[in-house]
């Protein structure tokens, strides 16, 4: 995390970041900060913060928006004593306006911090830097602040491309993840993934058979995380794209026996959602809360394909009408071990029943 140094300028404080060389040389991070500069001014009338902050995108798109949080205290320790990840995801829950004071007891005594999140938007070229200045505005009067730390939340993108996005799942940076799944909605509700629907439409023709090459691969004897991730990011990428060549692929994954070779490693997933959040486990979102096993992510993004514009379907429904085949395999696999098990005790109580006769 990186820390402020606080120096005082004539009635104002300033502060000056020297940002940890590695946050700003990580190699995978699409976007990071640099240059960043935050000084508080105080009237009679309102308080607030006047911000600055070069934004570097390595990308080979454009951006249109990049979120950016802030976190800003009376005492740089304080920085040191908090978790990010768990504000943010307090505030984005809890707080229209963005904006959150807190106090925090630390060495007995009340620290006062605020959370902030801010939306820049500003269109940053491919592989380019933007210097951007914003004002937060009405900062609480009690807040005496001194130190600060700044992160990037996420970016919204000018335009995308599968292999793009597919690299971003495996960037391990935090914003780069949540960029990649929020393209599609796919963090949020039925609306977010249908308006998410509507804003790729002009380009679904050219992602979609890139997203179906990526579901023609074979499966491995024994998926990886990543390659779990990818195939759960296509599948529900297709479901919000729609169509009837998505529809088609959703419905043949549905008869594939191999696809429980991703319940495994699914189940990573399925526990850093119950322990964690958005901003800290970001692809995890990609499951709704009754997802337990692959089978149940096809039947999530057959769902959106089919009933997306009515706001989501039943998935049951889904997997129980208009193709009775697509699950056939996985009840009949059932059915074979409870006819075999019933087969032995049947042998096994006959055999009893000849053995008596025989006494």
């Amino acid at each position: 995390m990186k820390l402020l140094f606080l120096a005082i300028v004539g009635t104002n404080f300033l502060f000056s970041l020297s940002p940890a060389a590695k946050d700003v040389t990580k190699p995978l991070a699409a976007i990071y900060l640099t240059d960043q500069f935050c000084a508080p001014k105080f009237s009679q009338k309102e308080n607030y913060l006047t911000c600055s902050l070069r934004v570097h995108n390595n990308l080979t798109v454009a951006i249109s928006r990049v979120h950016i949080g802030m976190l800003v205290t009376e005492k740089s320790k304080t920085l040191e004593q908090i978790n990010p990840a768990i504000l943010y995801n307090h505030l984005a829950n809890n707080d229209e306006q963005n904006k959150m004071i807190k106090n925090l007891s630390i060495d007995s005594n009340e620290i006062s911090f605020a959370v902030i999140k801010q939306t820049l938007q500003v269109t940053i070229e491919a592989e380019s830097d933007v210097l951007i200045e914003f004002i937060v505005k009405q900062m609480q009067n009690e807040l005496k602040p001194a130190a600060y730390v700044m992160h990037v939340l996420s970016f919204e993108f000018a335009n995308i491309s599968v292999p793009l996005l597919l690299k971003l799942l495996e960037s391990q940076a935090v914003a780069d993840e949540i960029a990649a799944i929020q393209a599609f909605g796919l963090q949020g509700t039925a609306k977010v993934r249908l308006k998410a629907r509507h804003h790729w439409a002009e380009i679904s023709d050219q992602l979609l058979p890139e997203f179906i090459a990526q579901l023609r691969n074979e499966i491995s004897a024994r998926p990886s995380e990543s390659e779990t991730f990818r195939w759960i990011f296509a599948i529900r990428a297709l479901g919000v794209l729609g169509g009837s060549s998505a529809e088609q692929v959703l419905r043949d994954l549905l008869r594939i026996k191999e696809l429980d070779r991703f319940d495994e490693p699914l189940q990573v997933l399925r526990i850093a959602k119950v322990r964690g959040n958005l901003y800290n486990a970001p692809l995890a979102f990609m499951l709704n809360s009754n997802t337990k096993r692959m089978i149940d992510i096809v039947a999530v993004g057959l769902s959106d394909c089919l009933s997306l514009e009515n706001e989501g379907a039943d998935n049951n429904k889904i997997l129980s009408k208009g193709d009775n085949n697509s699950t056939n395999a996985l009840v009949n696999k059932t059915e074979s071990y409870v006819k075999i098990l019933i087969g032995i005790l049947v042998s096994l109580l006959v055999g009893v029943f000849i053995g008596l006769r025989l006494l």
